[in-house]
């Protein structure tokens, strides 16, 4: 047991203390409260150095009916732990909650903490939509080339219990396989195609939240009559060209995925879905709209909130007369073009958080225009005109632009905005939602409105003053 390090030490040591006091300090280290403060201070003799190395145990962790057998390091954190159960159950890392022995794990924390040993039951929870998530993905899970890989998780309990598990499996193994393929999932021509009957009874295309890295072009055939697809929060980066030749649908969305202009076969698109009434495709990385966009006159609702659009070609809404929606919020633009102006229709228009100077004049002739969100951008003015063409208004937001409210005041049709505004707001059920004064419109004049209407249906409040808050 000796070891040049000890020579450091007091000269009056004899060998044998030595050993004794090393002997001692290893049978200390079994006690896990101890060993991580002092294993990297104190010598040891090679027969006990294995007091000092990390130990790995096993932990069962109780989801629903499911047992599920974790190994890992007695250091880990809760965090390793939670990223190797969503690799086994399918249950993502956020809408992960552990409870041991009633306490519950926080993120970050190191598994000695809670004085966690080999063979510690810990009971996992997830989320009402993590659970409603799951349900849906498991009626029919597309199987994946890892799937007879899957069984890294172990199931106990009666034949529901191992459905259950089978299912987790599969999901896991989806999970694993569009990770390491870079997101592309594989699935059996059988597997397509009764999910094909399916779609082709109920109508819809559902291929949401599946991770697909790529659409293969097989899987949209047999499915002409679909009036929506659904195939939003994948990975795509582009669409497949079978698409185009669903003539029937209504209703595509394609949102949250990681979409670039190169990747949507634009005019086949708008040629062959022109039926289209609902097209949704925020969330991915597109930078601009073409012209032949104006081919889907039958458009009533628009997404293109959050991508990276620097650019919309002039005549893109030309020929969009029905459109009533119109999302373009967190983009890059700098102008809407003047073709804005041939959505006569347009009800709501969500531009906020761009980089826009100013407004189309031709925005003046959207008569049915009731709602109009222009924040976060570098608006010095807004068109002459706005305010009286735009004779149905009711909710303007403007906030955090250079425009000041004198200038709102002073524009015509001001007036009869106002009054619209009143009117509407009258209307909502909660009459203290403007008693925020830093979100009041007209520097909280109103908000002394709104608490004389919560007072009572006189409007005069308790002692008949008509003043709020007198009591």
């Amino acid at each position: 047991c000796r070891d040049p390090r000890w020579d450091s030490w007091d000269r009056n040591f004899t060998l044998l203390q030595a050993a004794l006091f090393t002997h001692t300090v290893c049978k200390l280290l079994d006690n896990n409260d101890v060993s991580r403060s002092i294993q990297f201070h104190i010598p040891a003799c090679s027969g006990c150095r294995d007091h000092l190395s990390t130990c790995t145990m096993q932990v069962f962790v109780k989801h629903g009916s499911t047992d599920v057998q974790v190994s890992l390091s007695d250091i880990s954190s809760v965090t390793n732990l939670k990223q190797q159960l969503e690799q086994l159950t399918g249950v993502l890392f956020r809408n992960q909650k552990l409870i041991y022995k009633g306490k519950v794990l926080e993120d970050g924390s190191n598994l000695q903490t809670y004085k966690l040993a080999d063979g510690a039951k810990i009971m996992l929870l997830a989320s009402a939509a993590q659970q409603a998530k799951g349900l849906a993905a498991n009626r029919a899970p597309l199987k994946t080339a890892a799937g007879a890989k899957a069984g890294t998780a172990s199931t106990a309990g009666s034949s529901g219990s191992s459905l259950l598990a089978d299912k987790m499996a599969n999901m896991a193994a989806k999970r694993a396989s569009a990770t390491a393929a870079g997101g592309s999932t594989a699935a059996s021509t059988s597997n397509i195609a009764d999910r094909r009957a399916v779609w082709n009874k109920i109508g819809i295309i559902a291929l949401r939240d599946m991770q697909l890295g790529d659409l293969q072009p097989g899987w949209l055939t047999g499915v002409d009559n679909a009036r929506a697809a659904d195939i939003s929060h994948n990975r795509l980066i582009s669409l497949p060209q079978t698409l185009c030749n669903l003539s029937s649908l209504s209703s595509l969305n394609v949102s949250h995925n990681h979409l670039q202009d190169s990747g949507i076969p634009w005019q086949k698109l708008c040629t062959g879905l022109n039926q289209l009434t609902s097209l949704l495709l925020g969330h991915n990385q597109l930078q601009a709209l073409p012209a032949c966009l104006s081919l889907l006159s039958r458009l009533v609702q628009l997404g293109l909130q959050s991508n990276s659009l620097r650019q919309i070609q002039a005549g893109a809404f030309k020929g969009l007369g029905q459109l009533e929606v119109l999302q373009l919020q967190d983009n890059e633009l700098e102008q809407l073009h003047e073709s804005l102006g041939c959505c006569t229709r347009l009800v709501a228009l969500n531009a906020s958080s761009n980089s826009l100077s100013s407004l189309p004049d031709s925005l003046c002739s959207a008569a049915k225009l009731q709602v109009l969100v222009v924040n976060n951008n570098r608006l010095t003015s807004l068109p002459s005109q706005l305010l009286v063409g735009c004779s149905s208004l009711t909710t303007l937001s403007a906030h955090n632009n250079p425009i000041t409210v004198k200038y709102l005041r002073n524009a015509p049709g001001y007036e009869g905005y106002e009054a619209r505004r009143q009117a509407q707001a009258s209307k909502q059920i909660e009459g203290r939602v403007m008693t925020d004064l830093s979100k009041a419109f007209s520097e909280g004049a109103d908000v002394e409105q709104w608490q004389r209407w919560a007072a009572g249906p006189t409007g005069l409040g308790s002692d008949g003053s008509g003043r709020a808050g007198h009591r």
